[in-house]
């Protein structure tokens, strides 16, 4: 009877390590189809350090938009890369504490952090569009995004308050 009660925890060990790895195989499949599994995930939006998005527009020459906020050296500075113009002649602009409350608030209203590990293609498409995001919090977490002619919920909104956002430091 001893040798049944002492091998018990055994097998209740195997079990559980051959769940818990079950449980993450299952994730990364619900992931693939397109579950919202971002809870378990736990990215939390607080203090932005650095945001970089982009998106093309097709294959023409300089066809691609780029959105950048960096913080560095105890301020921010917010880059625009409009359509049709050379990354070198992006426009920097330092900006306030406020700008980074309002990019927070965006990425919060359009659940941007559900789409970390978001990476998807339509494979069948040669000349479409893409978009990249990268965002990095002071709490390390990060938010890492990619799709080529696919596009995680709420995209549209958000491409839209960015481009907001960033060109009224342009005036335009």
């Amino acid at each position: 009877m001893q040798h049944v009660f002492g091998v018990c925890p055994l097998f209740a060990g195997v079990f559980l390590l051959l769940f818990w790895f079950y449980d993450i195989m299952m994730q990364e499949e619900l992931f693939k189809l397109g579950f919202d599994l971002s809870f378990l995930k736990r990215v939390k939006i607080e203090k932005i350090i650095s945001f970089e998005y982009s998106y093309t527009k097709g294959y023409a020459q300089y066809c691609d938009e780029i959105f950048k906020l960096k913080f560095q050296e105890g301020k921010y500075v917010a880059t625009v890369k409009e359509y049709g113009i050379p990354e070198e002649k992006a426009v920097q602009i330092e900006v306030d504490d406020s700008f980074e409350a309002k990019l927070e608030d965006i990425l919060k209203e359009f659940k941007v952090a559900t789409w970390n590990g978001f990476n998807k293609f339509d494979k069948h498409v040669l000349d479409g569009n893409s978009f990249n995001l990268y965002i990095k919090m002071e709490n390390d977490n990060t938010i890492d995004s990619s799709g080529y002619m696919v596009w995680p919920k709420n995209y549209r909104e958000f491409k839209e308050a960015i481009i907001n956002i960033f060109k009224e430091l342009l005036g335009s």
